[in-house]
């Protein structure tokens, strides 16, 4: 599926529109949370700081063309959290996404003129993203994918290149012609359970050691750093397979026009007629 997916969206980045469009550069910096199973709620050791590059081509004053490129870290610990101190699990991975959206403005802002100096705007499309979720344990940091904590074989195994579905919604401002600022909260629903490395259920400890090392056996149940014997049994959940994992992002960006926006009174209207015959 992913194989058919990424040519299809460098296509989209590539291909050349056949009308009218206005060039947009701009930047994103801002905050970022994992929700997945080592995030019962929001704490503030799980936030961190995101930044994304973007382009945008606006088709008209609604529509917008965005292809972006975004950079975060997401990270996950049992310790943090009361009801899962037991489970002694801990995670943290960088995050690099490509996407391709669409973006709608609420009130006519994206191309020539305008009435209003802001407009509220949602925007969806398709993303990609790599991660690879790593924990330390004897003072070394160790890819958790490679050592099969949930006795997955080379074919459920699952992969660190993965899609997503973002949505976005903000409020956008024009400043001094070429210049607009915004505020956005985005969400990243993804099709994976596995940002965090959790989700099935525990191993044997005994066959996994013999099957994957003993390195594999104590990254899969970490209890035992915390309790004498080992709190899992074989075929007890680990984490719960019925919830996907999800990334939420609050940022803010500036970009900058190549053709400046004009502004007067009454556009709104010559707009709606040209673009919408009414």
């Amino acid at each position: 599926m992913i194989k058919r997916i990424i040519p299809l969206i460098f296509i989209l980045f590539l291909s050349e529109q056949v009308f009218s469009q206005e060039w947009e550069l701009g930047s994103s910096f801002g905050a970022s949370k994992y929700l997945g199973e080592m995030t019962p709620n929001v704490q503030a050791d799980n936030i961190h700081p995101s930044v994304a590059l973007f382009a945008k081509k606006n088709w008209n004053p609604y529509f917008s063309w965005k292809p972006s490129l975004l950079f975060t870290r997401i990270s996950g610990a049992d310790s943090l959290f009361e009801q899962n101190k037991t489970r002694n699990l801990h995670f943290f991975s960088n995050y690099f996404e490509l996407s391709n959206n669409i973006e709608f403005n609420f009130f006519p802002f994206g191309i020539g003129a305008h009435d209003k100096n802001f407009t509220p705007f949602v925007s969806t499309g398709l993303s990609i993203f790599y991660f690879n979720p790593r924990a330390e344990l004897g003072g070394r940091k160790h890819n958790l994918i490679e050592h099969n904590t949930e006795g997955q074989n080379s074919k459920n195994q699952y992969k660190n290149i993965q899609i997503a579905l973002p949505f976005s919604f903000g409020l956008k401002f024009n400043l001094q012609k070429n210049w607009v600022v915004a505020i956005a909260a985005s969400w990243r629903k993804t099709y994976t359970d596995h940002l965090d490395d959790v989700s099935g259920r525990y191993p044997d400890l005994q066959e996994q050691e013999e099957k994957f090392g003993v390195l594999s056996a104590k990254l899969s149940d970490r209890s035992v750093e915390l309790y004498p014997n080992p709190q899992s049994q074989k075929g007890k959940f680990r984490g719960d397979p019925q919830t996907k994992d999800w990334v939420i992002f609050a940022q803010a960006s500036i970009s900058y026009r190549f053709t400046p926006i004009k502004c007067w009174p009454g556009y709104k209207t010559k707009v709606k007629r040209d673009y919408w015959g009414r």
